[in-house]
């Protein structure tokens, strides 16, 4: 809301992201609204996910955001891994290429559990298995992501497109950076997200709003700053960038997104 206002123009797409025709549809609907070549481009939530579309849109306005080779990068799960490890930072277990893995005996071999005559019963495997989530590759606001357990009956859901991630115990953090073109990092605050206990919604992941600002440890700023280090030194990006945490009992951060843009908790 508060990004909304201070815009000359807020323009909610109802249609990206799905293909060149729905792309060249949000094009029209901007310039319908008054963007000129000159016109600056703020753009929000999910478009992150679909560089085909930011290509497009740079081409005719100064966007505002990173260039399509560095959301590739950024939008990587594999380079938030890897710059996690670099930086000290948490990430959870994750598994890149299950994608034919459903069942519980097959989710419990491939996630380390025993199986064969001396295999665990259904029952605990299921237990582990509960601490396992699907998580899709181009999404965003946590839409889509599911427990293992629940795609148990429905094998056919689980795509290429996904991934499975080891589900941290803890409470979700959002952090706010901006970075600097000299790799100066300003960490500008961060909040706590509501969860499905907090508030109802229409799945158990998807973003519900946040509370804050809250307080951070000096050895956790330390991390995200060192995180951001490592992102500007190999990515070379620079501005807005979003960071998903979960804080787990310890006080320990796992890394889990990360999102180049202005993002609803600033």
């Amino acid at each position: 809301y508060d990004c909304r206002r201070t815009a000359r123009a807020s323009i909610e797409l109802n249609q990206w992201g799905g293909g060149l025709g729905l792309d060249w549809h949000v094009l029209s609907q901007l310039k319908a609204a008054g963007a000129q070549a000159n016109s600056l481009l703020l753009l929000g939530g999910g478009t992150e996910n679909w560089p085909e579309l930011v290509e497009l849109l740079q081409q005719h306005f100064t966007v505002l955001g990173p260039s399509v080779e560095q959301l590739h990068q950024l939008r990587s799960p594999e380079y938030w891994q890897t710059c996690a490890f670099e930086a000290g930072v948490g990430f959870p277990e994750t598994h890149w290429n299950v994608a034919g893995l459903w069942n519980v005996a097959e989710l419990a071999k491939s996630f380390g559990r025993p199986t064969g005559p001396l295999r665990e019963s259904d029952e605990a495997v299921a237990g582990h298995i509960e601490d396992w989530l699907m998580k899709p590759r181009h999404s965003a606001g946590g839409h889509a992501i599911k427990r293992a357990k629940s795609l148990q009956s429905n094998p056919h859901s689980i795509q290429e497109s996904h991934y499975w991630q080891r589900k941290i115990r803890g409470r979700s953090l959002g952090v706010y950076c901006v970075l600097g073109a000299d790799g100066q990092v300003e960490l500008l605050g961060a909040t706590e997200s509501l969860s499905a206990e907090h508030w109802p919604g229409p799945s158990e992941f998807i973003y519900r709003g946040s509370l804050g600002p809250i307080c951070l440890t000096e050895t956790q700023r330390q991390k995200i700053i060192r995180l951001c280090q490592v992102i500007h030194a190999t990515c070379q990006c620079r501005g807005w960038l979003q960071l998903d945490f979960v804080e787990d009992a310890a006080g320990e951060l796992w890394l889990l997104e990360l999102n180049p843009r202005w993002a609803a908790g600033m």
